[in-house]
């Protein structure tokens, strides 16, 4: 398939002229240019307001075409908002076409589509060629908001947006990786955008627009004020924007519940889980598991609303790093981009998750509360209980010994149970269980004063349970 590029409405003309006379080289080697109207002029086949009917009802532009000089067509080329051409070649005097070529092109089609409409439909040019139709260079507010309305689409061309993905297409062209970014640039989709207004209807603009760019994106496409902005993010396609939901609610439940103090939570966010809102608009390199972006819809009293929330991993902590998406693109721009760099190895997010899904299926989450973790815990419990009992089978010479044991392992007893109870609540700390697994290990060496069958059993247990324990934390997640 042809690929086709045009930055604006100039070039698209041109390219569209390109493209007709490959065609005709490819497919009517013969043609002598005399054969056809005017030496082959390109004709916009528009009607009054078809422009605005063909966008909004068949999703293209009115057909460009080329006439032989019996009237008859030579090809009609029909251009397609997501950027897919298809043009339809005639034989002379026949009028169904005998080859049909297909191609694409990278460039903003709406924005083509809103100059035809002002330079041709609005002036009652009809059929003309289009070296007649006048591109007009500045479009005003008024007629574009008629246009988008016309067609029933969403006005969210972004200045901000606009600047963003040309910085980024020049930092990825600067670093040699030209290739990479038209890969992604020539298969991308646009995004439902009416959809995700639908449940979220405060989204920014600027957010929009990047999602009408692509929904989504397997290269590095954001940053953050991680590692001093080399960091790099995906956009998430508005689909798993939706599927995060439930996702913030259960992962976030700790951080946003001010009555849990383990972790650094900006006093911008709000604590009232039952109400926040927030879009989750990207994932770190290794697919979130770092590090996570959202747009804040509920801050606490002193945030602002649209304020931009970073979530990163050990230390886990949310802080507030821009006050709009707005200003956190723009500050991406203003730190350079570092996030892509020249030597930077791009893993597919495809590669990635196989990776994530792979290493988990041997580790061991903590959120599912594990059967054999509640059953080490339980059995932990009860060797505390008997260790504690077993004091006063010991024939200590100090009673003050017998006392500071006891009541160490009646400490021990009780921090297991505390552990057990926060397994059931998904509040869990493997840092502090482990810690109670090493102590427990050495209260065994109580033991090795009086040896008998018994604490040998005992010892063997104790050392067989802590060992086993560190070896499930490690795998937990």
């Amino acid at each position: 398939m042809k690929r086709l590029r045009a930055k604006n409405v100039k070039e698209f003309f041109e390219e569209l002229e390109k493209y007709v006379e490959f065609c005709f080289k490819e497919n009517l080697p013969n043609l002598n240019k005399d054969e056809l109207e005017e030496r082959g002029k390109i004709y916009y086949m528009n009607d009054k307001d078809d422009t605005i009917f063909n966008v909004s009802m068949n999703q293209h532009l009115c057909y460009f075409m080329c006439f032989y000089n019996n009237g008859m067509g030579a090809i009609k080329v029909g251009v397609y908002l997501d950027g897919n051409i298809e043009a339809y070649l005639y034989k002379k005097k026949e009028n169904k076409p005998f080859v049909t070529e297909k191609a694409k092109i990278d460039c903003n089609i709406l924005d083509v589509a809103l100059a035809l409409y002002v330079g041709a439909d609005k002036r009652n040019l009809f059929g003309k060629s289009i070296k007649e139709i006048k591109i007009v260079s500045s479009i005003s507010k008024l007629d574009k908001k008629t246009f988008y309305e016309s067609c029933g689409i969403l006005d969210i061309d972004n200045e901000t947006a606009k600047r963003y993905i040309e910085s980024l297409e020049r930092r990825y062209i600067e670093c040699n990786r030209k290739e990479e970014w038209y890969k992604f640039k020539n298969n991308r989709k646009s995004a439902n955008i009416k959809e995700l207004l639908n449940k979220y209807p405060k989204t920014p603009a600027s957010l929009l627009s990047l999602l009408e760019f692509s929904d989504g994106t397997d290269i590095y496409f954001l940053g953050s004020d991680v590692d001093k902005g080399t960091y790099p993010y995906y956009l998430l396609p508005v689909k798993d924007m939706f599927e995060s939901e439930d996702m913030i609610r259960k992962n976030y439940s700790d951080f946003i519940d001010s009555s849990v103090k383990e972790f650094k939570v900006d006093d911008r966010i709000t604590d009232d889980l039952k109400n926040v809102k927030w879009i989750h608009f990207a994932d770190c390199m290794n697919n979130g598991g770092t590090s996570q972006l959202f747009i804040d819809l509920t801050p606490s009293n002193k945030g602002v609303k649209g304020q931009i929330i970073r979530y990163l991993h050990d230390p886990d902590s949310l802080e507030v790093i821009a006050n709009s998406f707005d200003e956190y693109l723009n500050r991406q721009v203003k730190m350079g981009l570092k996030f892509i760099s020249e030597n930077q190895i791009l893993e597919s997010k495809e590669t990635k998750k196989e990776e994530i899904k792979q290493e988990e299926q041997e580790e061991i989450d903590i959120k599912t509360k594990p059967p054999k973790l509640m059953l080490l815990c339980i059995g932990l419990i009860i060797m505390s209980f008997i260790n504690m009992i077993m004091i006063f089978f010991r024939d200590y010479s100090n009673v003050l010994t017998s006392i500071v044991l006891f009541i160490a392992l009646l400490g021990i007893l009780t921090l297991f149970v505390y552990s057990f109870i926060r397994l059931l609540k998904n509040r869990f700390s493997k840092e502090v269980f482990n810690i109670l697994l090493i102590i427990n290990m050495l209260f065994s060496l109580q033991y090795i004063g009086n040896i008998s069958v018994l604490n040998i059993v005992l010892i063997l247990i104790n050392l067989g349970l802590s060992a086993y324990g560190m070896n499930m934390i490690e795998k937990l997640k």
